[in-house]
């Protein structure tokens, strides 16, 4: 039984003995507050890691002790009553959408609404592919923090319906996103023109830091979950996708390069008023906190390595589709052949302080994520070391395909020892004595059709030279390829928590 569940029913019980033994009386005890432990603020490391176990079951169980010797025949009745109210609780529980959070069903019920919209527009706009959509949102949403308190606003402007908030007295950067997911999908009539309309809201997790432009010292890194509303046309329809990691002009596809008035410098295109063009619409913010940005490296207690694995309804059946794609192999070859070495490697890498040896494994986000800790780490003279990486299992969890893009989510169950180390070798955070035990959703993308079987990690998935001339962009030096879009091999496309992971 998961700790979680165990700490709900024995809280059912100390209830029943509570009331109890108001009555029958019960003799003073002394209770332990539960420990800190530890984890990353901030939007978390190696692209974010803070899932975990709780504390405060050893105060339970010792109550429960307690009572079973002192007063065994009502306390094992209480235990009894306990476990009969915990199932009826907890009925009804379906294997592909569980999740142990409150909100479940309605969970569950958003997500079933929101696949059907999805396949809508799919059958409406065949060209549309959602890890394309999604890193056109996430890039146009890392340029806009990176615009904050800067005045050429030229290359953004065109993707905005809503005007840009110009901020007076910060600026923003190390810009890092947790998660970009896609949380409605619907049709509407624009407030203005009364035409039809597409509506995408991607709900961003993520943080970055803000710099005071009067005085540089003052600083702060801040925590932020916000939605924004995307619109276009009703009856739009996407150009062929041309790869990820860059902002493109919608029309020709092109390196986006705007004028002041918003026209594409390669095919002429003015987009400012296109209603076929993907354009933010609203933002709203629905969570913010500030952290000091010395506060950043220190450890908490982990959240989420205990909830119930997020299962996507379809999960099995489009296991089918992808056996077609890989040659009759299943989840348990990608998993043994690609996700398993992809994270042996990744934290390898990481913790080794040689990250671009990994720069072909991962996308443009996942890769500007990373980086931004090993940066961070630099400025603060420190390591996070990751020593005695084991993992214990490994879940597919979902599977999506389009005309152009598939992509493979599995729940990695590992553990490590993760500290921090100054230069001189002292452990500063953390402990570097006895191994964390972590969960991390990692989601994979490929190109369609793309031979994307096991080949070696140290290599260029497309001309096999030596992967050790990738550089900041992810472009093979020897044969001029990008390689970090999927149209060669398998990349990581994105870390989500476990307690933010939705499905």
């Amino acid at each position: 039984m998961q700790k979680h569940k165990l700490f709900i029913v024995l809280s059912i019980a100390l209830t029943f003995i509570a009331i109890l033994f108001l009555i029958i009386g019960l003799p003073e005890m002394a209770f332990a507050r539960p420990g800190g432990g530890h984890g990353f603020h901030g939007g978390g490391h190696s692209g974010g890691y803070s899932g975990g176990h709780s504390s405060g079951g050893g105060d339970l169980a010792y109550i429960l002790f307690y009572c079973l010797i002192n007063y065994p025949i009502p306390t094992i009745i209480v235990i009894i009553l306990s476990f009969i109210i915990y199932k009826i609780m907890t009925k009804d529980t379906d294997y592909d959408s569980v999740s142990s959070k409150p909100t479940s069903t309605n969970t569950f019920q958003n997500k079933s609404k929101m696949t059907v919209e999805l396949n809508k527009l799919y059958s409406t706009d065949k060209n549309f592919s959602k890890p394309i959509f999604l890193d056109f949102a996430s890039l146009l949403y890392t340029r806009y923090y990176q615009s904050i308190g800067k005045d050429d606003l030229s290359q953004i402007n065109p993707f905005f319906k809503v005007e840009i908030n110009k901020w007076d007295k910060y600026y923003i950067t190390e810009i890092v996103i947790g998660s970009a997911n896609i949380i409605e999908i619907s049709t509407d009539k624009d407030s203005t023109t009364g035409k039809g309309i597409t509506k995408i809201v991607v709900q961003y997790i993520g943080n970055y830091t803000a710099v005071s432009k009067e005085n540089p010292n003052l600083r702060y890194r801040c925590d932020i979950t916000e939605n924004w509303q995307f619109i276009r046309g009703l009856e739009a329809v996407s150009t062929i996708p041309q790869g990820m990691g860059v902002l493109r002009c919608p029309h020709c596809g092109a390196t986006a390069k705007f004028t002041d008035a918003g026209t594409c410098e390669s095919c002429g295109s003015t987009i400012c008023n296109d209603n076929d063009a993907w354009k933010v619409n609203a933002m709203s913010v629905v969570n913010i906190k500030k952290v000091k940005t010395s506060d950043v490296i220190s450890y908490a207690e982990e959240i989420g390595t205990d909830y119930n694995t997020i299962y996507d309804k379809y999960v099995k059946s489009n296991e089918l589709t992808f056996l077609s794609l890989h040659n009759n192999k299943g989840y348990n070859d990608f998993n043994e052949n690609i996700a398993k070495p992809y994270f042996y490697e990744i934290y390898k890498q990481y913790s080794n302080l040689t990250w671009e040896k990994a720069r072909h494994l991962v996308s443009e986000r996942q890769w500007q994520s990373m980086n931004f800790w090993i940066t961070f780490c630099k400025e603060y003279d420190c390591h996070n070391a990751l020593e005695n990486v084991k993992i214990s299992k490994i879940e597919t969890v979902k599977y999506e395909s389009d005309n152009y893009y598939e992509s493979i989510t599995v729940r990695i169950f590992a553990s490590c020892i993760d500290y921090f180390k100054s230069s001189d070798g002292r452990c500063i955070a953390g402990n570097n004595h006895t191994p964390r035990y972590f969960s991390e959703y990692w989601t994979f993308v490929c190109r369609n059709g793309v031979d994307v079987s096991a080949k070696p990690l140290n290599k260029c998935p497309n001309c096999g030279a030596p992967a050790d001339k990738m550089g900041q962009s992810g472009v093979c030096e020897y044969c001029g390829s990008k390689i970090t879009d999927g149209n060669f091999s398998w990349v990581l496309f994105s870390i989500t928590q476990d307690e933010v992971y939705e499905g």
